[in-house]
């Protein structure tokens, strides 16, 4: 059934309106295309309330006075938790709401080629240069933050030109001027592929070419893992196109370089190996250590970090008095003012640890990670290699912790990353776990007598704040000083202990104020967004800056 047919049945069912629930992503991309059929929207998030979304109104579930005269769309990620809510307001599936993939119009393999091949001709019309830098970073086109240091930088690269690909769905709310903006084909939509793909058929073909390519493979277990309610090979089809459309993209743009964030999610780890097949130059993007600050650089992320790779020689990277001066002022900013990427209000969840926690013992804290977007998972050999090289998982990490801290007689709080809103086995915790859920990270942590982490950017926080932390992964305080670490699980407990006996030691503090001045001097830009304090490099004027820590960690004496 498709949004039209919905429209029409609801007012035989006495129903006045369709909302949509959510304003994220997942709601932007269903709503595109749509929004003529939708009426409102409804969000949790009280700081949405009152705004416009797609020209209608934003309303809190509060202020809904008759569920029974609304026919509800979930568009959101936490969707098996939104239904519970809809199902205590007395609603049902299916007479009452409906999830937004039950309403997305099948695609055949037909349309999805058709799709593709008109995309791919659009850029004609465009004006994109060959030889341009194409750009795969959606938060660049719906957020402020990278909005602001794309606009800056930009025109200081006056020889170069770019593309920026739309991969999420649904209208953009920024624009770069004067760089042409694609959008994917919507069969290739994240958030949409779900139902877009649910009736067709996979052929043999299609799985024997996914499955011969070992980053195609891998590439499709992470999908599956990340998208449980794909259909049943759905992933090696969204895959598959997604290859033919990169490859068709290139042919006809001939890159110089591709510029990527976040290159652990599916697509971008097989964009990567594509532009390594085709000796395309690839550049990493991400949220630099500090907040306040972005990163680029030719290596990877987390564990494939220049500071991560090289982490002996980056710690022995030479600092003045002056900057190790000025790295305590850019600490002390950081810890008094709690700035962070996301916001940390308070929502009164704070009481629920509170009332748990045994003042007269450890408080251990354990932050996990979206296993799917930090290179833990899928897992293999790379993975433990250069990122976790004891645990699979976070709720892996999670359980042993819950149980070592049970038979410890240590209080427990384990925070889940915000995406990962269902683990398979939370079940196993320890009864003793203290859930973080919905509870700013700052409070948490100083909540806590040692803070825990595989990989999370949370390590650098605590270590912000001031706590003892325990490094089970590997990130760019590896090998630094400032952290206890444990890289085998015979080593776990007895770093937790260390930590709860000595705490963040002098050495340690003066270790990581160290490794924040070389941070700032040698590997992160200012990110551009308005605060008090500047501090970070300035943006590149030219892509060869981008290769000097590299040339300087790989000279044998520094």
């Amino acid at each position: 059934m498709d949004i039209q047919t919905l429209k029409r049945q609801i007012e035989v069912m006495n129903k006045n309106k369709i909302c949509v629930w959510g304003t994220g992503n997942m709601a932007n991309a269903f709503a595109y295309h749509r929004f003529t059929y939708i009426d409102d929207f409804i969000d949790n998030d009280s700081t949405q309330t009152g705004k416009r979304f797609y020209d209608k109104r934003v309303l809190h579930p509060s202020q809904v006075t008759n569920w029974n005269h609304l026919f509800i769309i979930i568009a959101a990620l936490s969707k098996e938790k939104i239904a519970q809510q809809l199902q205590s307001y007395g609603l049902t599936y299916g007479h009452d709401f409906l999830n937004y993939d039950d309403l997305l119009e099948p695609m055949e393999v037909a349309v999805i080629e058709e799709q593709m091949a008109r995309n791919i001709n659009s850029i004609r019309n465009r004006f994109v240069k060959e030889g341009s830098t194409i750009v795969f970073n959606d938060h660049a086109l719906n957020d402020k933050v990278e909005n602001t240091y794309y606009r800056e930088w930009i025109p200081k690269l006056k020889d170069e030109s770019f593309l920026f690909i739309h991969e999420l769905g649904g209208k953009t709310k920024y624009s770069l001027d004067g760089v042409p903006i694609l959008e994917l084909p919507e069969a290739l939509v994240r958030n949409l592929y779900p139902g877009n793909t649910k009736s067709c058929v996979v052929k043999d073909e299609i799985l024997r070419a996914v499955k011969q390519k070992s980053y195609m493979d891998e590439a499709a277990r992470h999908l599956r893992y990340k998208n449980k309610w794909l259909q049943p090979a759905g992933e090696y089809l969204i895959i598959f196109y997604f290859d033919k459309y990169i490859r068709s993209l290139f042919e006809m743009v001939r890159p110089k370089r591709v510029i990527v964030r976040t290159s652990f999610d599916a697509y971008h780890a097989m964009l990567i190996e594509i532009c390594h097949e085709l000796k395309i130059e690839v550049i990493h993007t991400e949220f630099g250590v500090l907040s306040g600050t972005i990163v680029f650089e030719k290596g990877g992320e987390m564990g494939e970090s220049y500071p991560t790779l090289y982490s002996e020689k980056f710690a022995q990277l030479p600092i003045t008095r002056e900057e190790y001066n000025i790295a305590g002022t850019v600490w002390s900013y950081l810890q008094i003012s709690g700035l962070n990427r996301n916001k940390q209000d308070k929502n009164g969840f704070e009481e629920k640890i509170i009332g748990r926690i045994n003042k007269e013992r450890p408080t251990v804290f354990y932050a996990g990670q979206a296993d799917w977007g930090s290179g833990i998972q899928p897992y293999t050999n790379r993975t433990r290699q250069y990122h976790s090289p004891v645990f699979s998982s976070s709720i892996q990490a999670a359980i042993y912790l819950s149980k070592l801290c049970e038979k410890n007689n240590w209080n427990y709080i384990y925070k889940p990353h915000p995406r990962m809103y269902y683990e398979e086995g939370e079940n196993d915790l320890s009864p003793i776990t203290i859930r973080g859920d919905g509870i700013g990270i700052n409070y948490l942590i100083d909540s806590s007598d040692v803070v825990i982490t595989i990989l999370s950017q949370t390590a650098y926080i605590a270590l912000l704040r001031k706590k003892p932390t325990v490094l089970l992964g590997y990130m760019q305080l590896k090998s630094k000083g400032c952290a206890y670490e444990a890289y085998s699980e015979n080593n776990i407990e007895k770093a937790i202990m260390s930590a709860i006996k000595d705490g963040f030691s002098k050495q340690q503090q003066e270790a990581f104020q160290k490794h924040v001045a070389q941070v700032l001097k040698y590997y992160v830009y200012d990110d551009g967004a308005e605060r008090k304090l500047r501090f970070g490099k300035e943006m590149p004027s030219s892509f060869d800056e981008i290769d000097v820590l590299p040339n300087i960690l790989k000279n044998k004496e520094i």
